[in-house]
């Protein structure tokens, strides 16, 4: 199983960058029934679940991050375990991840106040986008660019495979750290 995870992970990396996108679209109707389902279906339910929901504009946001934003991850794992074509999964990540990045600032100016949305666009939403999304995407691209060139860094690349777990772990960790030398 791990070695299968290991494969997973090496490949959804390598297909979240742009030379690979066109792998997604072998299985057009797979893509169009993702792409209902995950961003006009899921909406909707959303927005019946919001109901529900405290009119608190944080609490909203974060129902509405979770929510709306498929995990690839999961939605990968899931098609493995329940026997699905999870090559075709890894294959339509990066198109989910592309709606994803367009649609959120959308999804969130029609679900929240509109002061709200505008406040947190202009404070830390740019920065967090281009440190969270849009570096770590070029870096993926440049990376994978640079594995096609030599051959031998593929070898490397298998070898850091585990980092990200342990880096999250510390990321968490660190991101808590002020708050446990306060109390």
């Amino acid at each position: 199983m791990a070695a299968s995870r290991r494969a997973a992970i090496r490949h959804l990396h390598s297909g979240a960058t742009g030379p690979h996108l066109r792998e997604a679209w072998a299985d057009l109707r797979f893509v169009v029934v993702a792409m209902i389902g995950n961003f006009i279906l899921l909406p909707l339910v959303v927005s019946g679940l919001l109901m529900l929901v405290p009119d608190e504009p944080a609490i909203r946001l974060g129902v509405l991050l979770v929510l709306l934003m498929p995990r690839t991850d999961w939605c990968i794992s899931f098609t493995h375990l329940g026997g699905g074509d999870t090559k075709l999964a890894i294959a339509f990540s990066p198109i989910s991840l592309l709606l994803q990045i367009t649609l959120l600032p959308v999804y969130l100016w029609v679900f929240l106040d509109e002061n709200f949305v505008v406040t947190l666009a202009q404070s830390q939403m740019l920065t967090a986008f281009v440190g969270l999304i849009l570096l770590p995407l070029c870096s993926a691209y440049l990376t994978e660019k640079s594995i096609e060139k030599n051959k031998d860094r593929r070898y490397l690349l298998d070898q850091l495979a585990w980092l990200p777990v342990p880096l999250l772990a510390l990321v968490v960790f660190l991101s808590r750290q002020p708050r446990l030398v306060s109390s």
